[in-house]
């Protein structure tokens, strides 16, 4: 087994890195989750903490956006106390981070 898993990654098949990349941008574009919920997946799938932190660091400036497009294309109603408590726990469970949920639902309800 640690042979045919040394020649995999000298061949390139098995790349931590370039998994957590992929996984990352898959999640955010496909999946719409947040950057909490990648970071405790990947953790959970063993790769190491650093490659995670790198592949996040890559498109996160677009985290705002994405959640506020969440909101959007689900028609989440806004104009009420519970439905804004509905959005923003609807992203908290996406994994969004907290500060980033409310500013989403702050910016969507003023739109």
């Amino acid at each position: 087994v640690e042979a045919a898993v040394g020649a995999l990654i000298e061949m390139g098949g098995v790349d931590d890195e370039r998994y957590a990349a992929a996984f990352t941008s898959d999640k955010r574009l496909i999946s719409g989750w947040g950057e909490e919920r990648i970071r405790k997946t990947l953790l959970e799938r063993g790769v190491a903490p650093e490659l995670i932190e790198a592949a996040l660091a890559a498109g996160g400036e677009e985290e705002l956006d994405r959640a506020i497009g969440l909101l959007r294309s689900g028609g989440r109603e806004l104009d009420s106390d519970a439905g804004r408590g509905r959005a923003l726990s609807f992203l908290l469970r996406r994994g969004y981070q907290s500060e980033t949920a409310y500013e989403a639902v702050r910016r969507a309800e003023r739109e």
